[in-house]
């Protein structure tokens, strides 16, 4: 039986740089919708879709296991150059973000709710540890997420000092089901959802006519659970069905289209850009007293996409280069 190799594709995987797009808008729909009600333009059309767009950190999780297993394969790298590579692709844009945001804080403290951050959170936020040390969200508070991130790179180079094979794995599965014990939620089991996908990815056959069918049930999985999961049951709700919608893409022929690849490339960018750009956006939007909640969100939306994109093009991707790194983590296979 043909598997799927190296010389059985003649693209990198574009449909995944397009679910990191997607993940990234989806995320910024959510918030977006937040924000709307607490700058008194609560939207109409779009409130059904309230606390649904959160399972773009789904499929965020599941992309990144499926990518650190992927690229591994491909390219294999010892434990230091592994977790230096992810450093320098995290920490640098996140640093600089939350250094904007203590900026602001010092300058204009009104534009904030609630306690400026003080020494600890500064330190925690920086150090990725804001939730484990403190017990709250860091300066960026969509920095919880690279909290996450951070633990499961911190377990899958741990697995690469290892003798086997299935170091990371074992590593990562042990690690997160410790933090589960000490009563962190399932969220962090999606990086193994992803893991298991890019083993399966491997020994898969090239032609796959059931992978549309997986996409479909993985977005009707996704559009079954309107509104927001319990957190017990999230990774149902929403880490299965994005586990579909990757398993299904890998499967499909890969899309060259040069805005999903754009959106996807920058969507870091976009993820992080939007905690000051849906603010800032909103403010702009004073100016506007009579347009439709509605379209206020929408253009909201799209100004963040294009925040992002410009983060990406003027931050990102220059402090990436100075590393030698792509701006995208997915090789050409």
């Amino acid at each position: 039986m043909k598997t799927c190799s190296a010389d059985a594709q003649d693209a990198r995987l574009g449909n995944l740089q397009a679910l990191r797009a997607v993940a990234a808008l989806a995320v910024v729909l959510f918030h977006v919708i937040e924000a709307a009600g607490h700058q008194q333009r609560p939207v109409q059309a779009l409130a059904p879709l309230w606390g649904w767009g959160a399972w773009g950190v789904d499929l965020f999780f599941v992309l990144s296991g499926f990518v650190m297993v992927y690229t591994q394969q491909r390219r294999p790298r010892t434990a230091a150059r592994f977790l230096a590579d992810r450093l320098w692709r995290i920490v640098p844009l996140y640093w600089l973000l939350t250094l904007a945001v203590l900026l602001l804080q010092a300058l204009r403290p009104g534009l904030f709710h609630g306690a400026l951050a003080d020494g600890r959170q500064v330190l925690a936020s920086l150090g990725f540890v804001s939730g484990a040390w403190l017990g709250r969200p860091p300066v960026l508070w969509l920095g919880w997420t690279l909290e996450w991130e951070m633990a499961f790179y911190a377990l899958f180079t741990l697995g690469l000092l290892l003798p086997w094979r299935c170091g990371p794995a074992l590593c990562v599965g042990l690690g997160l089901a410790g933090l589960i014990a000490l009563g962190a939620d399932a969220l962090g089991l999606e990086f193994l959802l992803g893991m298991g996908l890019a083993a399966l990815h491997r020994r898969l056959p090239t032609r796959r006519p059931w992978a549309p069918w997986l996409l479909g049930l993985g977005a009707l999985g996704l559009l079954a659970s309107l509104g927001q999961p319990a957190p017990a049951l999230r990774l149902w709700h929403w880490g299965l069905p994005c586990a579909l919608l990757v398993m299904g893409a890998l499967g499909l022929r890969q899309t060259r289209w040069a805005p999903a690849q754009r959106l996807g490339d920058a969507s870091y960018s976009i993820y992080l850009i939007q905690a000051l750009s849906i603010p800032a956006l909103y403010r702009l939007l004073h100016l506007w007293p009579g347009l439709d909640a509605d379209l206020a969100a929408l253009g909201v939306i799209a100004g963040t996409g294009v925040a992002g994109l410009a983060c990406h093009r003027l931050v990102e991707r220059p402090l990436l280069r100075l590393r030698g790194q792509s701006a995208v983590s997915l090789p050409r296979p």
